[in-house]
């Protein structure tokens, strides 16, 4: 596509899935399509958490509303292989997105992505999975992205990608421990990892074949979600961590019904035989042409003068 005709379009992106066996996913280069959560005139969607509850899968989920430009959180569930029942829960002045949902104590929170305000917030299920009470703030004065728990016996971990400058998307993980309340510790050796080809989360940690897997967003070179990182964590502790990278997914790497060409993909998750993942794809925008036209004649005319005046 020339540049020209690049100005007419805006990046989407949009949740794909499907129903596996668990030990066969896109690690093991599963070639069954992808399903789409199919987008509409009023949001796209991305970043699917699962979280599962008396027996039942719920897919929590950023909703991009195209006209206010900010992200909802949205949820659907998963029943008799089909996923149903979906609505918007979560609905700020503010943008959210990746609604990351665990439970502490036999509660059920949630953490957000809203760096947009500085904030790293924890929200409370009041009655899950439909209402939400914001509980606490957890900090301020810092952009955080993306926070990921990790509960490994007694002790309680948060990934985040911290943004340490102006650049798009240099973003540095950092990791946290937590306690019952909440308070958050940072680890001895923050930043734990500053090449941004790794540094972003992308979903729950995994278990596989008895390992850890950590998966990230390559976000390299200025880039945004160009493709997964499937990380093993080699070491993990108050003083420590250390992973390495085992596998990576790239865009034309998901087998998926659908007629675009596949741009980038930056989130991805799995519970029992049900797989989702995100993609990234290019749509023509009709407001972006309608704009240039009308401004068009504008152009020409200042042209003009110029030319003349010269």
């Amino acid at each position: 596509m020339s540049k020209f005709f690049q100005r007419f379009y805006s990046t989407d992106f949009m949740i794909a899935y499907r129903f596996i066996n668990h030990d066969n996913g896109i690690l093991n280069n599963n070639r069954k399509k992808f399903t789409a959560f199919k987008n509409n005139f009023k949001y796209w969607y991305a970043d699917p958490i699962l979280y599962k509850f008396d027996n039942n899968i719920f897919m929590f989920y950023e909703a991009y509303n195209k006209r206010t430009k900010c992200g909802e959180i949205g949820v659907a569930t998963v029943i008799n292989n089909k996923v149903v029942n979906q609505q918007i829960i979560l609905n700020e002045p503010f943008h959210m997105s990746y609604p990351f949902v665990f439970d502490v104590n036999n509660k059920i929170y949630m953490i957000p992505e809203t760096s947009s305000v500085k904030k790293l917030l924890l929200y409370e299920a009041v009655n899950f999975p439909y209402e939400w009470k914001l509980s606490k703030v957890l900090l301020e004065d810092i952009e955080l992205s993306d926070a990921t728990l990790l509960k490994i016996k007694d002790k309680r971990y948060i990934f985040a990608s911290k943004l340490f400058s102006t650049s798009p998307y240099s973003d540095e993980l950092v990791l946290y421990t937590f306690d019952n309340n909440f308070n958050l510790i940072p680890h001895k050796n923050n930043p734990i990892i500053t090449d941004n080809e790794f540094t972003r989360p992308a979903g729950r940690i995994l278990k596989y074949n008895n390992k850890l897997i950590r998966v990230s967003q390559d976000c390299s070179n200025g880039g945004y979600g160009k493709a997964l990182k499937f990380n093993e964590i080699i070491e993990i502790s108050e003083s420590c961590y250390q992973e390495k990278n085992i596998s990576t997914i790239l865009p034309e790497d998901i087998p998926i019904n659908f007629h675009k060409k596949l741009t980038g993909t930056h989130s991805y998750g799995i519970c029992d035989d049900f797989e989702v993942i995100d993609v990234r794809y290019s749509v023509f925008d009709i407001k972006k042409l309608l704009t240039f036209l009308y401004k068009l004649p504008y152009k020409i005319i200042r042209k003009s003068i110029k030319m003349a005046m010269s």
